[in-house]
């Protein structure tokens, strides 16, 4: 048989973490023997592509069981900024008296690592009161955790429970394909992400959209 109409390459942004979904119509099959020769593309039509260049595969098969082949690609381009999902407070407790040691920030996807772990990529802050500026907290150190995309801020020092902090985490952060961070989550790569945490039992308040 022979297969006509075989679809062009295509390159598509990725829409999802994983890729994106790829259509495509099937190339028409004909044969001199066979009127109806059947014709199956793998991946399918409707599959999620993975970043990269994927070879899409199309076999014609007429009753006799002779077979052709054609192929095409699909590129998937890694375009997607990472955002930040959501912020946990890592608090310690001794007897009676609770801190707060770290601040957890998990992404969307996964960041580069040598970007994640960088400190000048982060900040910690204590607002102040009455229009003053607010108080830097040193950072110690950030603990990438790369399966669930994670990152832990480590202050130098703990710090009481009670009061707000001002987390800041920057544009500067970028993913493992270079796309800078979205911190304001708009769909547009390049801005800060800021929110205002309560650190304390009587203190809920998280700003922004967390």
């Amino acid at each position: 048989p022979t297969l006509t109409n075989v679809p062009a390459n295509q390159t598509l942004d990725a829409t999802m973490p994983s890729g994106a979904v790829a259509t495509y119509t099937p190339p028409s099959a004909s044969d001199n023997l066979d009127p109806a020769p059947s014709v199956s593309c793998s991946p399918a039509s409707g599959s999620v592509f993975s970043h990269g260049t994927t070879l899409v595969t199309c076999t014609a098969t007429d009753h006799g069981g002779n077979f052709s082949t054609a192929s095409f690609s699909v590129t998937v381009q890694d375009t997607m900024a990472p955002q930040v999902e959501h912020l946990d407070m890592v608090i310690k407790r001794v007897g009676n008296k609770t801190t707060l040691t770290g601040v957890s920030l998990t992404f969307t996807k996964a960041l580069d690592p040598l970007a994640a772990v960088d400190i000048a990529n982060y900040a910690i802050a204590v607002p102040g009161k009455r229009g003053k500026p607010a108080k830097p907290v040193a950072l110690l150190r950030a603990e990438l955790d790369p399966l669930a995309h994670a990152v832990t801020l480590v202050p130098s020092k703990s710090l009481k429970m009670g009061a707000f902090i001002q987390v800041t985490a920057r544009s500067s952060l970028i993913d493992t394909a270079g796309n800078p961070l979205d911190g304001n989550r708009d769909g547009t790569a390049g801005d800060d992400l800021v929110r205002t945490l309560g650190i304390g039992p009587s203190l809920k308040y998280i700003d922004g959209t967390g």
